[in-house]
């Protein structure tokens, strides 16, 4: 099974000689360590937030969902307060959602002086538009004209001519926002089920950067240069007397120094799946 390997896997390996006021150059046999770790993903502690495992079932080069429908649920909920009961999501219900995920979306003072427009109709393309909106994609979709639409849907095999929603639906095949198979059941009015609707707002939440932080797998080849990347762009402070008093706590016995984390490495994993 396949791992997203976070930046905090290293940071961990840095905090204590960060906090014995030790040099970069005396912790490279740290580096060396997460490597380790990255490749055997041991257990670490639990506030390094180093790995997660993929979904379950899904293995390298399989297509389909990248998140299943229980990770999905969780994530939402946990992160967003996002619940999805039912079978199907009506628009509605989708718009309100993903007000949670997104945040309210910024509406310029042109746009709020037109006219109220007509309520939109409760399908599965008004929710597509919505993300594409609120993933902040709407300005590429709307530099697609009529004829690069059809040849982007054409490309993932959609058939689509009503103009309306072409651009949008175009540009979130393009994103990876949804799948071609999402996007023929949203043509063809299929009602969008929980499952779909759930797949959306986490590819919205990971083009907004709320989703996972995470380097890579710790099987892609190039996973070893992204952490050594990773771990110089630690920054390394040092004050005299905090430095004094954190080494004191670790001969102490009182920490291992493993505990102490930045929120602005904050891997974003489910508490329940970090190691």
């Amino acid at each position: 099974m396949r791992k997203h390997v976070s930046g905090g896997l290293i940071l961990a390996a840095a905090v204590l000689a960060a906090g014995s006021g030790c040099a970069r150059q005396e912790t490279a046999p740290a580096v060396t360590a997460a490597e380790s770790a990255a490749e055997t993903l041991e257990s670490a502690p639990e506030s390094t937030q180093a790995a997660e495992s993929l979904p379950a079932g899904q293995e390298e080069g399989q297509t389909g969902e990248r998140w299943t429908e229980e990770y999905s649920a969780a994530y939402l909920k946990y992160y967003f307060d996002v619940e999805l009961t039912g079978e199907n999501v009506t628009a509605e219900e989708f718009a309100e959602a993903l007000l949670k995920v997104a945040g309210e979306q910024e509406t310029t003072e042109e746009e709020q002086k037109k006219p109220a427009e007509a309520p939109v109709a409760d399908t599965p393309l008004d929710s597509i538009k919505a993300a594409v909106a609120a993933a902040d994609y709407e300005e590429l979709a709307l530099s697609y004209p009529a004829a690069k639409a059809q040849e982007r849907l054409a490309v993932h095999g959609v058939d689509y001519e009503d103009g309306a929603y072409a651009a949008y639906l175009a540009c979130a095949l393009d994103t990876e926002l949804i799948d071609a198979g999402e996007a023929k059941a949203a043509v063809s009015g299929e009602a969008m089920t929980a499952a779909e609707a759930a797949q959306l707002l986490m590819a919205v939440a990971d083009a907004n950067g709320d989703g996972s932080n995470y380097l890579g797998m710790s099987d892609d080849p190039d996973i070893y240069g992204k952490l050594d990347h990773a771990w110089n762009e630690f920054i390394i402070f040092d004050d005299p007397e905090l430095t004094e008093i954190g080494k004191q706590a670790v001969f102490n016995g009182t920490t291992t120094g493993y505990g102490i984390k930045s929120d602005a490495y904050s891997a974003r994993f489910l508490p329940e799946l970090t190691l």
